[in-house]
């Protein structure tokens, strides 16, 4: 009779075993899911922070120049004037790439020289205030001041 008892337990051993099995598959499915979103969307503020940091950086290394929001090839343009030398640096939205070339100035940008500075679906400036420039991306708003 104590052998009958012992094997029907050893055949609810195998299933339960099993409801485990794949409960816990299922928890590693869904836990390297959700870490894969989560370095997705960090990678993607990373990224967009750079950008934001690369532009601001770039407007407030030109103190003393006069930077301006201007038509080129048909886009705004973020001009910096590069000392004297008759070149600008152009910062542009084209593509849903921020772009920036090294042109002479005045001369429209070629997208084909230009390098990229990084990738958003929202990339906007205009002139706040007299010398305070603010930059739409899809991270939102940032203000930089700028000589003007």
């Amino acid at each position: 009779m104590k052998k009958e008892e012992a094997g029907r337990s050893g055949y609810l051993t195998v299933p339960l075993y099993a409801v485990l099995f794949a409960a816990i598959l299922i928890l590693v499915i869904f836990s390297a899911v959700s870490y894969r979103r989560s370095v997705q969307s960090q990678n993607y503020n990373n990224q967009i922070r750079a950008l934001l940091s690369y532009v601001t950086t770039a407007v407030e290394a030109a103190s003393g120049e006069q930077v301006e929001l201007a038509e080129r090839g048909g886009r705004q343009a973020l001009i910096i004037p590069a000392g004297g030398t008759g070149y600008e640096q152009q910062i542009y939205f084209a593509n849903g790439r921020v772009l920036e070339s090294f042109m002479p100035a005045g001369q429209a940008p070629n997208e084909a020289d230009a390098v990229e500075v990084g990738e958003s679906s929202v990339f906007e400036m205009r002139w706040f205030s007299e010398n305070l420039l603010e930059i739409t991306t899809d991270a939102g708003v940032t203000y930089v001041h700028a000589g003007r």
